[in-house]
């Protein structure tokens, strides 16, 4: 769908319950949504290549225009075929004597330091590289910039793209008076869809990926202001 059908869609269910938000509201919820659901689920992939100059460790996750890389999935040495291993933070000893006098013709290794922060999002390459520039390829999970005209479409396949549709009612009825059941049932349909959606991306990659998405086990407690007060009131009755 694009950005208009979305809209189109979304004011549909609202004026069934007599709820108004503005087109920029609406907007700012549908790009929204789609970068929540590119940082849980890890969907949206783009390739690159990354040169890395020979002495230089710590290599800046790369962009595809706006949009920036929040995790790499795959690294390889474009020359050689060679996978470069993801190892976790905690299993990068940085100062321990096993990086100590190898260099770039033995295993690669590489981590992520600060995900999800643009200014220092980077991947560490060990062992320490040799005078050479390399270059490898690079596969990685992107968070979408937005829809930014009427034409513009979804990153998120088309039959998932019902995702945007029910994050956005979610968002249009949590912040009205009397509508918690609502914003409560588009949340647990958005969950219950997201699910659907990372349990099809595993099957894509049985093997795994060095990120796998994350998990989606949280729950979402409402309690209006409108709530506390009766709550309030039933208490003071009771005395």
């Amino acid at each position: 769908m694009r950005r208009d059908d979305l809209i189109t869609t979304i004011r549909a269910v609202l004026d069934k319950t007599s709820t108004y938000r503005s087109d920029a509201f609406l907007i700012s919820q549908i790009n929204y949504g789609q970068k929540l659901i590119c940082t849980l689920t890890l969907f949206y992939e783009q390739r690159d290549t990354v040169s890395i100059t020979g002495g230089r460790n710590y290599i800046p996750l790369p962009k595809e225009g706006n949009d920036s890389c929040i995790a790499p999935l795959y690294v390889a040495n474009t020359n050689t075929g060679a996978r470069v291993n993801y190892v976790s933070i905690d299993e990068m000893e940085f100062y321990a004597t096993q990086w100590e006098g190898r260099n770039a013709t033995d295993s690669l290794y590489y981590t992520l330091l600060n995900p999800f922060h643009d200014a220092f999002s980077c991947i560490v390459v060990c062992p320490y590289q040799t005078a050479e520039t390399m270059e490898f390829s690079f596969v990685g999970a992107y968070e979408h910039n937005g829809l930014s005209s009427d034409s513009a479409e979804p990153v998120l396949p088309e039959e998932y793209q019902d995702l945007l549709v029910l994050y956005t009612i979610f968002q249009c009825f949590i912040g009205e008076p009397n509508r918690v059941k609502d914003a409560l049932a588009s949340f647990k349909q958005f969950m219950t869809r997201l699910n659907q959606y990372i349990a099809s991306l595993k099957a894509r990659f049985p093997s795994g990926r060095d990120f796998e998405p994350y998990s989606t086990e949280f729950s979402y407690d409402i309690i209006t202001e409108q709530e506390q007060t009766a709550q309030k009131v039933e208490k003071k009755n009771e005395r």
